[in-house]
């Protein structure tokens, strides 16, 4: 009895007022004196296996709590637009797992339309969208604005400027983005031209922004792009902020229904961070 209250962390006497006090709960002995020693009934024998068990699946549960708690376990499933999926987050997700090594995740390039299909069906964590997506069951928040850049070649003249007028753009070969996959950039950068009274005449088209950017590094001219297709070719095209600035927005698409996790809370800060990093960077209020 010493021995077991030492281990406890309970007095002697405490200790046997927890026996006493299950055996009358019981309504039967647990213990019986054998050669001055206490030994367990049968029925207490029986009862250990039980006890046993369960305290092993107290144990599994608090190294699962601890496992979940320090992202030592568990999933990451993203979904985002072209842009944003083909270089920043992977770049950004690598670091995350490389801290949190056993953690599986998933990140998949996809329309909005089936951003809207996973969200809702609870098979991403959360999405990234450029256009602020509504369905059922899924909540769409601003989470940042920035502004597109214009790329060119080092040694375009428009390569030494801080910001270069949209007339001017519009005097240079232009390569227009496509009407699919990212046809909201095509949008906004159309919307913003109109809006100065200014006609291009595009002389190529393309489907991508980093098919643009690629044009552009091959064959010259220049095109507007968001920072994330031009961000994959630091050092071969150089960005130039137009003026006046070419605006985009970033929606976070959620579960109405199911919160996110820590994991996800967490790498939604990193995100967050990154962006705060783009040309005009505004976050959400």
């Amino acid at each position: 009895m010493t021995r077991a209250a030492k281990r406890m962390h309970v007095s002697q006497p405490a200790l046997s007022r927890l026996i006493a006090n299950l055996e009358t709960d019981l309504g039967y002995a647990m213990f019986r004196r054998a050669g001055g020693r206490l030994a367990p009934t049968a029925e207490a024998e029986l009862l250990r296996e039980e006890i046993k068990n369960a305290l092993s699946a107290v144990d599994r549960a608090r190294r699962r709590a601890h496992e979940l708690g320090s992202f030592q376990e568990g999933g990451l499933a993203i979904c985002a637009f072209p842009s944003l999926a083909a270089t920043p987050l992977p770049r950004l997700l690598a670091g995350f797992c490389a801290r949190n090594p056993k953690l599986k995740v998933t990140l998949n390039s996809m329309h909005w339309r089936q951003m809207l299909e996973e969200v809702a069906l609870q098979r991403a964590d959360f999405a990234i969208s450029d256009l602020p997506a509504h369905a059922n069951g899924v909540l769409a928040e601003h989470l940042s604005r920035y502004h597109g850049v214009c790329v060119v070649q080092p040694q375009h003249r428009f390569a030494s400027l801080a910001t270069v007028p949209l007339p001017a753009i519009a005097e240079e070969r232009f390569v227009w983005l496509g009407e699919e996959d990212d046809a909201r950039t095509r949008t906004i950068v159309q919307e913003a031209f109109r809006a100065n009274g200014i006609n291009v005449n595009g002389n190529a088209e393309v489907s991508l922004s980093a098919s643009a950017c690629a044009w552009i590094s091959a064959a010259g001219g220049c095109a507007i792009v968001d920072s994330f297709a031009a961000e994959e070719w630091r050092g071969r095209l150089v960005w130039v902020n137009t003026d006046p600035p070419i605006v985009f927005d970033l929606w976070l698409l959620r579960s109405e229904v199911k919160p996110m996790s820590r994991i996800a809370t967490a790498f939604l800060e990193i995100l967050r961070s990154y962006l705060g990093t783009l040309p005009g960077a505004r976050h959400a209020r």
